[in-house]
């Protein structure tokens, strides 16, 4: 296929490089306790409105959407249907984590300076 790579490196192209590079994981593959999932709808790829992220962590989940532009979050566990918004009670670390994801995150950080109402300022 097109990121098959043989064993002799020599002569591989652009493309296979990079495939080799990033082999990926198995989306069926369990995810490590401690990794924190980022999933958005747009990207350099393509764009679409409305836009919007989540982050996942455990039983953690950040969400943000520019029909709702505010930062909102979850706890699964306790609120698997996920209507009471944590986001304004969260502690100051937990906060400070996801804040520091979005700020790291070009998209992240496009998306929430157009539209995010309640990040924090630092």
């Amino acid at each position: 296929g097109y990121c098959s790579v043989s064993k002799d490196q020599s002569n591989i192209s652009k493309a296979q490089s990079f495939c080799y590079m990033y082999k990926g994981q198995s989306i069926f593959s369990p995810v490590e306790p401690e990794r924190t999932l980022i999933a958005l709808n747009t990207n350099d790829v393509r764009k679409w409105m409305p836009e919007g992220f989540g982050l996942l962590k455990n039983n953690l989940r950040v969400l943000f959407s520019s029909v709702d532009p505010q930062i909102k979050a979850f706890d699964s566990e306790s609120d698997p249907e996920q209507v009471t918004d944590i986001w304004p009670t969260m502690n100051a670390e937990k906060r400070t984590y996801f804040e520091d994801i979005i700020k790291s995150e070009p998209h992240l950080t496009r998306i929430t300076k157009s539209h995010a109402k309640n990040l924090s300022q630092k």
